[in-house]
This record gives structure tokens, C-alpha cells and sequence, in this order.
């Protein structure tokens, strides 16, 4: 297996599950392309970027490696309603961020956030769909079998 995927599968789990107890899908970069909401512009959604800028890091002990990244959620709600539900989302996405290294899958990877930036608004052009984004750098380390 590869030593991206436990990280990927951290942060995946833990989004999707602080997202969907607010009833929002999320959508894994390179998996499907972005949803063509099938209510319109009233569907809410969350796409997710993680990337790893720092590709290889020398093994530190034996099977343990440190990997730098980076993840993103691109917030989606319908324009014209406020601020208030992506916000809400945000929310829900950095208390998850915050909290990453709590969550309990996979069990062999330990990792934190460096900084959290975000919520940010998008809201230039005709785009039906609101957004905002919530990113942050990490931290990883991996223990490899």
C-alpha cells in the first residue's frame, strides 16, 4: 500500500463523517468530477484537494515516515442565501481539522494541522453555487509494516 493513502483515508473519513451529520456529500479529489447537483443550484456539497508538496521525507525509525501536505474543501451551498450555512459547514470542517488526530482511522497514522485558513469566500461570477474554502498544511507520519 502506499504510504499516501492511510494519510488520505485520515482526512477523508474524518471530513466526510463531520459533513454528512449536517446531511452534505462529499466528493474525493480524482474520483469522480465535480457533481452536477441534480436539484440545481439547492444542492449542497463538499469537494476535497489533498496534496503532498513534500513528497519523501527520510525514514526516521525503522519504518516511520514524516510527510508534509496539504487539504482543501470547497464548500458548495446555493447563492443568495447568506453567509450563514457555509459558514456552518466551515465550521464543521476545521472542528474536524482541529481534531484530526482524534479520529480513529487508520490506526497507523498520526498527523495535525499546521495552520487552518479559511472559511474564504467565492463568490465572483454568474456560478449558481456558492463557495467557500477551508484549507490547511499538515503533518504526517506513517508507520509502514
Amino acid at each position: 500500500m502506499s504510504m499516501y493513502q492511510p494519510i488520505r483515508a485520515r482526512y477523508e473519513l474524518a471530513i466526510r463523517d463531520a459533513l454528512a451529520d449536517l446531511g452534505v456529500i462529499l466528493h474525493y479529489d480524482n474520483v469522480q468530477e465535480e457533481p452536477i447537483p441534480e436539484n440545481g443550484a439547492v444542492d449542497e456539497y463538499a469537494i476535497m484537494t489533498i496534496s503532498f508538496p513534500s513528497s519523501f521525507e527520510p525514514d526516521l525509525c525503522n519504518g516511520l515516515r514524516r510527510i508534509q501536505g496539504n487539504v482543501q474543501v470547497n464548500i458548495c451551498a446555493p447563492r443568495m442565501t447568506g453567509m450563514r450555512r457555509l459558514e456552518e459547514l466551515a465550521d464543521a470542517v476545521i472542528c474536524a481539522l482541529m481534531n484530526i488526530n482524534d479520529y480513529p482511522l487508520p490506526d497507523n497514522v498520526r498527523t495535525k494541522v499546521t495552520g487552518i485558513q479559511g472559511p474564504t469566500p467565492v463568490l465572483g461570477g454568474q456560478d449558481p453555487q456558492a463557495v467557500t474554502v477551508v484549507s490547511a498544511p499538515f503533518e504526517a507520519r506513517v508507520e509502514l509494516p
